[in-house]
């Protein structure tokens, strides 16, 4: 006589489970690709995955203020101000006074910053911006609903985009 071996009961715990495995599992991922993505990214180009960040952000339209950048790049001011002086350092990026509005600075990347972009690998941020893209209308704003609501319930400040 042959033994069946009987599947384990399916229950809602078990279930549970799973599926905070599974979420665990592929949060983790996002965060392994990310931290060693950004420390090969700045191994071979020489620079900071922020300041790629600013430099992409800047090379789609010039900024008014870091408060404007800090928006775009959803960063805090402070944080944008120290990338934006290494990237002024380094000749990528130019301050110029507004001709309008004096006291304003206005930031803009150099034909030195466009061409150092031109060699920079895609990011694996760039690849999960592009993936969510895909979660369009109702997928997407629910995606959107249920990490936020999982970031909050964790206790962990939202960030929105700071300024």
């Amino acid at each position: 006589m042959q033994q069946t071996l009987e599947a384990p009961a399916y229950t809602a715990e078990s279930a549970s489970n799973q599926e905070v495995t599974r979420s665990m599992n592929a949060v983790r991922s996002l965060v392994r690709a990310l931290r060693i993505d950004a420390r090969w990214i700045e191994d071979t180009t020489g620079i900071s995955l922020a300041q790629i960040v600013v430099l992409e952000k800047l090379c789609s339209a010039p900024a008014r203020s870091i408060v404007e950048l800090a928006g775009r790049t959803g960063t805090h001011a402070s944080s944008v101000s120290v990338v934006v002086k290494r990237l002024v350092e380094r000749g990528f990026v130019e301050r110029a006074r507004d001709e309008i509005d004096r006291r304003q600075v206005q930031f803009a990347v150099t034909d030195a910053g466009r061409e150092f972009l031109r060699g920079v690998p895609r990011t694996v941020e760039s690849h999960l911006v592009d993936a969510l893209g895909a979660f369009d209308g109702p997928d997407g704003e629910r995606l959107a609903n249920l990490l936020e609501r999982w970031v909050k319930t964790a206790g962990i400040e939202l960030m929105t985009n700071p300024g």
